[in-house]
């Protein structure tokens, strides 16, 4: 955040004496960071809601510092946290919505400051909002999160807080015990749909979201026990609030209201003493204030300051929502002492000790108290964010957590007031909440009435087809796509969203058609040219053109890495190995490279003699692409070979999942544990696939010495005579 230099005699706000700090512990503390998602601080019960079940946040706050002014820079969780993990605000670190921009890798985490001071490091967080996708993985040893569990499908997205704590405990139980401890937890829980695990689902029936943050309380609980034995900096904050309703948002990410952006921020440990800070604090605050307390000195390219030892201070909120999906003018605020300026083109002047939840406007009766903290907006400088292109299965992944990427509509001349606009975010809100408690009537009414009231829009009709294709209604959804074509021709959502249509129809040509059109009159969409090639290699017919085009885009897009692991594969797939492998070696480079394009770099690898670089790489195929059935059978052979059954059970787990009616992975699994010993566990698996395919000769050998395995002689002589016959059938079917 910026510091004004003026600010310490502007601000006039309260406060208590600051405690003394110690500067250098003897030993370095373990440090334990929390961040609560969507969790408002006046919902908390040391905040003063009467209501709440939160004993051991309540706990933390008493014996450590409970700051009573501390807030987000942005109401979303992606640039929320880089900024709890950077102390870099969004405008300096560049990830300012979920909109797809990832943290930087030049810039210096709290983790690597950390690992770098000989700290241990783990993160377990709940959600795919909080992902390694993200570089929030920067730093740490060991990071578990929904792409950590294979068998997860990853549009589950989230992960339960007894989940995370679960993994957290795990890896404390492997540190060393001579060097200190670095772990993040983040709970997603307290997100909507609000739906907490019993017992508090019915003892807050009608309150759900309290239920959440009291499910919650209960397994910080679990962690701060964890580390009671040793001396812990515990730092518990959130990434937002949610507005409940307040200023007519249900949920949080279109405004900075105080609902969202005022969050719990508790510190207690060594060097803590008992304390409420009153003055304005920043969740950049939170990073340097960790460095401060284990004994590092924060760098003084830091946007936050060590929250108990600095000075009053500007803090500055955005949210680009408005604009980017509504072209509304974006919610802009910057906090001063008690006095909070809402910078939309009819500016809000808030009192916040007087008026807390922003009831009384004061803008028109103090014009001269507007200026000043206009003048001090300006200064923190929140500029206009770049526009980022979204891939599509980002925007998918996004969606099923409730964060709509849309595009901005044209408009010219300046943005119109969010004020003028709440009709829209009250339709908006009602669409969001039906998407996810898939109220299928709800939504396709309410996207008709929002079609009908705002024409200009190209996000509702991108909604609304996909809203009929979840419903079945394949024909009209096509219609309303082509539809949304014409209206809104060079709208890249509109366009991918045709395309996916048509694929689904399985009009491949057609599809590639409309990707090709957009690859070359948008060449920033990189994905529209993978996609292309997708297509048209879907369809016999157009497969050389979809080689020769793909050779001709990447040598005109050489940083194109996706693309080239796409045209690898195909060429691979289409007997051009030679000209086919080099680019599959330039696909591993891709953030998110396609189908095969690890498997065959592990194949080559291995046929090479590097083992340990195909295991690597088979494992990254398996966790990327968990439907490749290939990459199963590429795991049996290699963990055959090296008799390693044990690595194998996991794999013909998740394969049997992904494959629950086919016998092969149920015959893996069986065989497996067999040659591990586990009679009854193959037999569970064995019988399966026995239902699965009961005239297999390999699966009637494996029964008939499972069977003997188990004492039963007679039957598995008799089944060993089956699975003769069986072979015998098998290789006169087989014959020419």
């Amino acid at each position: 955040m910026t510091l004004i230099s003026t600010l310490a005699l502007l601000a006039g706000c309260s406060g208590s004496t600051e405690p003394a700090v110690t500067s250098e512990p003897a030993r370095r503390p373990d440090v334990l960071l929390v961040t609560l998602d969507t969790t408002r601080a006046d919902r908390v019960g040391a905040y003063g809601h009467a209501a709440a079940s939160t004993p051991v946040l309540d706990g933390l706050a008493a014996k450590g510092q409970r700051y009573t002014a501390a807030w987000s820079p942005a109401p979303l969780t992606v640039p929320a946290h880089a900024t709890i993990l950077t102390g870099l605000d969004p405008w300096t670190h560049q990830v300012r919505d979920n909109n797809g921009a990832t943290l930087s890798a030049d810039v210096h985490t709290l983790a690597e400051v950390l690992d770098e001071a000989g700290y241990q490091t783990a993160a377990s967080v709940g959600a795919w909002v909080t992902s390694k996708r993200w570089g929030f993985d920067q730093g740490f040893d060991t990071y578990f999160d929904p792409y950590s569990q294979p068998d997860r499908h990853v549009w589950l997205n989230a992960r339960t807080a007894g989940e995370v704590v679960d993994d957290a405990l795990g890896w404390l139980d492997t540190t060393d015990a001579d060097q200190p401890r670095f772990l993040w937890a983040h709970f997603y829980d307290p997100h909507f749909p609000y739906s907490p695990p019993e017992p508090f689902k019915e003892r807050f029936k009608d309150r759900l979201y309290d239920g959440e943050i009291a499910y919650v309380d209960a397994q910080v609980g679990r962690l701060v026990e964890a580390f009671a034995e040793r001396p812990t900096v515990v730092v518990v904050t959130a990434d937002h609030g949610e507005s409940l309703g307040e200023h007519g948002e249900q949920f949080h990410g279109l405004y900075v209201y105080d609902a969202t952006q005022r969050v719990p921020l508790l510190i207690s440990g060594p060097g803590v003493e008992p304390a409420v800070i009153d003055r304005p604090t920043a969740l950049s605050d939170i990073a340097p204030t960790i460095q401060h307390l284990v004994g590092l000195t924060p760098s003084s390219s830091l946007d936050g300051r060590p929250a108990h030892i600095s000075d009053a201070q500007a803090v500055g909120m955005e949210a680009w929502q408005l604009t980017h999906r509504f072209s509304i003018a974006p919610h802009r605020a910057v906090v001063v002492g008690t006095q909070k300026l809402i910078g939309t083109p009819r500016p809000e002047l808030y009192d916040l000790a007087a008026d807390p939840h922003e009831r009384a406007d004061l803008a028109s009766a103090q014009p001269g108290e507007v200026e000043r903290l206009q003048a001090v907006l300006t200064e923190v400088n929140i500029a206009e964010p770049e526009t980022v292109v979204v891939d599509a299965s980002i925007r998918q992944e996004l969606a099923a957590l409730g964060y709509v990427q849309g595009g901005a509509v044209q408009h010219d001349g300046a943005w119109p007031d969010p004020k003028d606009r709440q009709q829209l975010v009250a339709l908006v809100e009602r669409l969001d909440a039906a998407v996810l408690q898939r109220d299928s009537v709800v939504e396709v009414a309410t996207l008709e009435q929002l079609m009908r009231d705002y024409p200009q829009i190209a996000e509702f009709r991108v909604r609304y087809v996909r809203a009929l294709s979840r419903s079945g209604a394949s024909d009209a959804a096509v219609a309303a796509a082509r539809e949304a074509r014409e209206l809104f021709p060079e709208d890249v959502e509109v366009q991918q969203t045709l395309a996916r249509m048509l694929v689904m129809r399985e009009d491949y040509s057609g599809a590639a058609e409309v990707y090709k059109a957009l690859a070359v009159s948008r060449p920033d969409v990189a994905s529209a040219r993978t996609q292309t090639i997708s297509a048209l290699a879907r369809d016999a017919s157009h497969v050389k053109e979809a080689m020769e085009l793909g050779l001709t885009w990447v040598g005109e897009h050489p940083d194109d890495y996706r693309l080239a692991g796409a045209v690898g594969v195909l060429l691979v797939r289409n007997n051009r190995a030679a000209e086919g492998m080099p680019l599959v070696e330039e696909g591993t480079r891709a953030e998110r490279p396609p189908a095969d394009v690890y498997r065959l770099a592990a194949l080559r690898r291995l046929t090479a003699g590097d083992r340990a670089g195909a295991a690597d790489y088979l494992a990254r195929e398996l966790a990327r692409h968990p439907d490749n059935r290939r990459v199963y059978g590429d795991l049996l052979r290699f963990h055959s070979a090296s008799g390693d059954w044990a690595a194998l059970v996991p794999v013909a787990e998740q394969w049997c999942e992904q494959a629950p009616t086919d016998a092969a992975p149920y015959f893996t699994l069986a065989q497996a544990q067999f040659n591990l010993g586990k009679t009854q566990e193959a037999r569970v698996a064995l019988d399966r696939a026995l239902e699965l395919a009961p005239g297999d000769s390999k699966t009637l050998l494996l029964d008939a010495n499972l069977l003997a395995k188990e004492g039963h002689t007679e039957a598995a002589r008799a089944r060993f005579e089956e699975a003769k016959l069986a072979k015998d059938a098998e290789s006169v079917s087989a014959e020419p």
